[in-house]
């Protein structure tokens, strides 16, 4: 009998537990229009006839944008830093250096959510973007006095042309 008696009593209170279980309520992600801000460091290469490693220069960039819907928006970007550059020519090696400042304005496109959907936690968004810039160079004197020297160096020679 008192066995009977607590195997009823487990059963009433596992339906107990059973009955009071919370309902899981959805909640539903909604777009909302937002600004962001964006970062980015790293290094560049400018083509050049001297060897690649001297023609690598630290390079950073900082944005703002805002993502009018799901899938458009638009960024205004300010890269800047230094360029290098560099010739070799009859065995003398030329190198020279100059900063820069590159304003960008982009259109911006969410590929994923505009094939897919949007899904705030999605691991990977593919995105483009197509914009407008500008390069700004200045501090570049080491790059004319380069070309001063190239210039009286060939300065008797018939065949070169700058």
């Amino acid at each position: 009998m008192r066995l009977k008696n607590f195997i009823l009593s487990c059963l009433a209170v596992v339906a107990a537990f059973s009955v009071n279980a919370p309902e899981v309520e959805k909640t539903e992600n909604i777009f909302k229009p937002h600004w962001y801000l964006q970062g980015q460091i790293g290094a560049q290469y400018t083509l050049g006839e001297i060897s690649f490693g001297d023609l690598i220069s630290p390079n950073a960039q900082i944005g703002v944008g805002y993502n009018f819907n799901k899938v458009l928006g638009a960024r205004f970007s300010v890269n800047a830093w230094q360029s290098k550059a560099g010739w070799d020519t009859e065995g003398n090696n030329y190198e020279w250096k100059w900063k820069y400042v590159a304003p960008a304005l982009d259109v911006t496109a969410n590929l994923s959510n505009l094939i897919c959907g949007y899904n705030p936690n999605r691991i990977l968004n593919i995105g483009v973007f197509a914009g407008i810039g500008a390069n700004i160079a200045f501090d570049n004197g080491e790059a004319g006095d380069v070309n001063g020297e190239l210039k009286s160096l060939h300065k008797y020679s018939d065949d070169f042309q700058p």
